[in-house]
């Protein structure tokens, strides 16, 4: 919008509308001075809005901004309005900036005031720990504990926190606080091992010995490049239902077969598994493979889906193909075979041997995101870019 439309918008349409507004998009960019005037004058007017959209520009210039001096963590005096947004139900807010200038910190101050928030949604928010362990004992350190997983956990109607590659690698230390209200927890292309995530990482020893327990976890989503040894770290969340999984380089019917093992399952509530396959017919998801585990699953009472699933609906696999169009994130599926199967084997080993001399970091850090039910939901999903973690707490539908 140009600065006279934004003029036109302030001062003819906006008397006739503003009590009508329920939901405002915000872009910070570059002429803050007169941004923030109009801004001003916008808030001042929609004094019934619930829902707010915020973008920080990457052509966002510190320089041209001020900072407050009264906080710890200051925040630009463009946010301050944002700030005393105290209705607010839903917030999301994309850092699409570079420069990592708004900190984890920061954003608590942020959204201090937001009390009566239902949904959060934030993308690209640097963490206050991005070395910190990934897992822990279940009484993690506080000094390690995210200042805004603490913050967050004390709103009391919040009920879905929706993250998008944030570079919260404390897992763990995140979810610490939601360990009895989690209900819902949708990973993609994260966490970050300490032995780092490309196609063929593994879990160090003191990662496996770090199970997570969250009591009311009832759907899992998974796109990571581990094993399953990363799901057997939720074995203790004994009332999942549901899991949504992307087969990776080291996932293959097996493992997946382990699973749902029918003289000791990994968890005896499970109902539905759904795996999404990029190429089905290669080595490792052959069709009469995946009709056996189909059929595997059946045999333990648990609807198995395996293949090339459509997104439609499913966040977890909506977002993984959106990240890989963008080479975001590692790739799972294996090569096209144009030769003969093994030529593909050859080339595979291949590749396998230089991505493991090469050291190569193909992901990033963490995702998240749930199905929404609220209508600033619904609107939101048809926006989202790349998926990471979410938080469905207690009393929200799955």
């Amino acid at each position: 919008m140009g600065i006279e439309q934004g003029k036109e918008l302030v001062q003819d349409l906006l008397p006739r509308y503003a009590r009508h507004v329920r939901r405002l998009i915000v872009e910070l960019a570059f002429s803050f001075q007169a941004i923030i005037r109009r801004l001003r004058n916008i808030l001042e007017a929609c004094i019934n809005v619930t829902e707010l959209v915020g973008y920080l520009g990457n052509d966002y210039n510190e320089d041209h901004e001020y900072f407050t001096n009264n906080l710890v963590h200051p925040i630009p005096t463009s946010f301050h309005l944002i700030a005393q947004l105290r209705n607010l139900t839903y917030f999301r807010l994309d850092n699409l900036d570079d420069q990592n200038i708004f900190q984890e910190e920061s954003l608590v101050d942020l959204i201090r005031n937001m009390v009566h928030l239902v949904h959060i949604r934030l993308s690209d928010v640097p963490a206050s720990f991005p070395t910190a362990p990934i897992f822990a004992c279940s009484h993690f350190d506080q000094q390690f504990r995210s200042p805004l997983a603490v913050f967050l956990a004390s709103l009391s109607s919040l009920r879905i926190i929706d993250f998008t590659r944030l570079s919260i690698r404390g897992l763990h230390a995140f979810c610490f606080p939601f360990e009895d209200s989690l209900v819902s927890l949708s990973l993609c292309d994260t966490p970050l091992s300490i032995s780092g995530n490309d196609r063929w990482a593994r879990l160090s020893e003191s990662e496996l010995q770090s199970v997570l327990r969250l009591s009311k976890l009832r759907k899992l989503s998974v796109s990571t490049p581990y094993s399953t040894e990363f799901l057997s770290l939720f074995r203790d969340c004994h009332n999942i239902t549901n899991i949504h999984l992307v087969a990776n380089y080291q996932i293959g019917p097996r493992d997946i077969e382990a699973l749902i093992e029918h003289d000791n399952p990994t968890w005896i509530l499970l109902k539905f598994l759904l795996v999404h396959v990029v190429h089905v017919g290669k080595r490792s998801f052959r069709p009469t493979e995946i009709s056996d585990l189909i059929a595997y699953g059946a045999e333990a009472g648990v609807v198995v889906e395996c293949g090339r699933l459509p997104s439609d609906g499913n966040r977890l696999f909506k977002e993984y193909g959106m990240s890989i169009r963008r080479g975001y994130v590692w790739r799972p599926d294996e090569p096209s075979d144009n030769g003969s199967e093994e030529h593909s084997e050859e080339r595979d080993e291949g590749q396998m041997r230089d991505n493991r001399s090469e050291g190569q970091d193909e992901g990033h850090d963490i995702e998240g995101r749930r199905d929404d039910q609220s209508e600033a939901s619904n609107e939101s999903r048809s926006d989202d870019q790349r998926e990471g973690q979410t938080a469905e707490r207690t009393g929200e539908n799955t």
